[in-house]
């Protein structure tokens, strides 16, 4: 089974022969990553990141060309880049040779690196098995992201570029339900500290832009320059160590 990423997400460091990113359009620009580079000092004030959609003809020659025939893909696209009624006439042009499981990839980053992670150990899943398997998940993860702008992790506003933020008094939020909640603000080190104080779960953790240290089981870090720009932060994904796929809870 194969894993595909749009690289907008920001896990490039996730790459290996299992799991693939995905390029993005960029209007006037060779791609995210020459976007980023190339205009990183002007990013000055706030502006939304010039996407431009992948055509049908090219979502399908993408997976054609990489993929041969008779192969599973799970292929968490980014929903705020990729129309989803366009995504399911993809998985039907392509289902007669091709499995391709589409599916929207959360706003937390570290609840996306544990999916991409963890699906890779089930056994030839079904289509429905994988689906219930991620809803399973979701319910099961506390979300958290510690930022100084946590608001830009709603609603599409990662793509974005903005300004750096001058104060640096960060901001803990929670996801209620897909939504944002800010719980509490003060010093990085003192959030940190509080945010993965529970000893029976286990931590997934993606950071961009902070070099503070805390408590993770897994941890990755996203490389600047990328989205949102000039905003540092850390996502966290919590799971109750007894809450295990497949296993009762009497």
């Amino acid at each position: 089974m194969k894993i595909v990423l749009d690289e907008s997400l920001g896990l490039q460091s996730l790459q290996s022969e299992n799991i693939r990113m995905k390029p993005i359009n960029i209007k006037g620009a060779d791609g995210l990553e020459n976007f980023l580079e190339k205009d990183d000092a002007k990013f000055l004030r706030s502006k939304k990141v010039p996407i431009a959609n992948w055509q049908l003809e090219e979502e399908i020659s993408y997976f054609i060309d990489r993929f041969p025939s008779g192969s599973r893909i799970i292929y968490f696209y980014d929903p705020h880049v990729q129309p989803a009624d366009e995504l399911s006439k993809l998985s039907n042009w392509l289902m007669n040779e091709r499995s391709v499981i589409t599916i929207p990839a959360p706003d937390n980053r570290a609840l996306l690196y544990m999916l991409a992670e963890k699906v890779q150990a089930l056994t030839n899943p079904t289509k429905q098995e994988v689906l219930r398997w991620v809803e399973w998940q979701v319910r099961s993860v506390s979300g958290t992201v510690i930022s100084q702008k946590p608001a830009v992790f709603s609603n599409g506003r990662m793509l974005r570029t903005y300004r750096a933020p001058k104060k640096d008094i960060y901001k803990r939020a929670v996801w209620k339900n897909e939504a944002l909640t800010v719980e509490e603000s003060g010093s990085l080190s003192g959030l940190l500290e509080a945010a993965t104080t529970s000893a029976d779960s286990e931590y997934w953790v993606v950071k961009k832009g902070v070099s503070d240290s805390l408590r993770a089981d897994h941890e990755i870090e996203i490389a600047k320059p990328h989205l949102p720009v000039n905003i540092p932060f850390i996502h966290i994904a919590r799971i109750p160590i007894t809450n295990r796929w497949g296993e009762s809870n009497d």
